[in-house]
């Protein structure tokens, strides 16, 4: 027992059986994908506790240079010209390369990051008065005239449910925002596509007898980024697996 509790502070920086049974560990590397949320919240306590760990997942989402070329479509010059001028707006919109290494990280954090592409404006939710819960939440603003952005959805409440034209389906569970955790589902909502807050209000209109809680969203405004899975499994397995 000591010497797997040295082991444990060696490379979790605690023990980590205080937290998780060996049966529980044991089962992370028979079925990680049976397992998932389990893995990836292990995963992010080592990140938080193991330095190696946290340099080696630090370094390989800086370390791409995400350079890109836009090549353009058009008739003539004047329209390939301003459709390029148009991918370049939205890019800056979006934060391309953030959203880009925000999913690397995922990636290795969780082995799976899902995000939905919005075209349309949200509520909007700034105010001069917020409380500490609002201070300590963060949240995408959409500021006037510009209308795009990639939104991040969590990985405990999305499920990949099938593939369509090569792409992946995903649902998202409506439970989430009936979680008490200090934060009203109004301003849960307000940070989420118009097709889930749709979804949650038709579904709260219905009083909740009639259809699932799940959604299933349009697979051409969804991003889904695995890794170190196969197209079948519904998640990634996280870098800690063989950590």
């Amino acid at each position: 027992i000591g010497s797997q509790q040295a082991y444990s502070n060696y490379y979790f920086g605690l023990n980590i059986f205080d937290l998780y049974s060996r049966e529980q560990l044991a089962g992370l590397v028979k079925d990680p994908i049976g397992n998932n949320q389990l893995l990836r919240e292990l995963s992010t306590i080592l990140y938080s506790t193991n330095g190696t760990f946290t340099n080696t997942v630090d370094y390989m989402t800086v370390m791409p240079t995400l350079d890109k070329v836009i090549v353009s479509h058009g008739k003539n010059i004047l329209k390939r010209r301003r459709n390029k001028e148009l991918m370049e707006s939205v890019l800056r919109t979006i934060k391309d390369k953030e959203i880009v290494r925000d999913a690397l990280w995922r990636g290795m954090i969780e082995g799976i990051a899902f995000y939905y592409f919005e075209s349309v404006g949200r509520p909007n939710f700034l105010q001069k008065m917020l409380s500490d819960f609002d201070v300590n939440s963060i949240a995408e603003i959409n500021e006037f005239g510009m209308n795009a952005s990639i939104i991040s959805l969590p990985a405990d409440y999305t499920e990949i449910v099938g593939i369509k034209n090569n792409s992946y389906v995903i649902a998202f569970n409506l439970d989430y925002f009936d979680i008490a955790d200090g934060e009203s589902a109004e301003k849960k909502l307000k940070k989420y596509p118009k097709e889930i807050r749709d979804a949650y209000n038709a579904r709260k209109n219905r009083n909740g007898f009639t259809g699932g809680n799940w959604v299933v969203l349009d697979n051409k405004k969804t991003i889904v980024h695995k890794i170190r899975s196969s197209r079948s499994e519904k998640y990634g397995r996280p870098m800690v697996l063989a950590a």
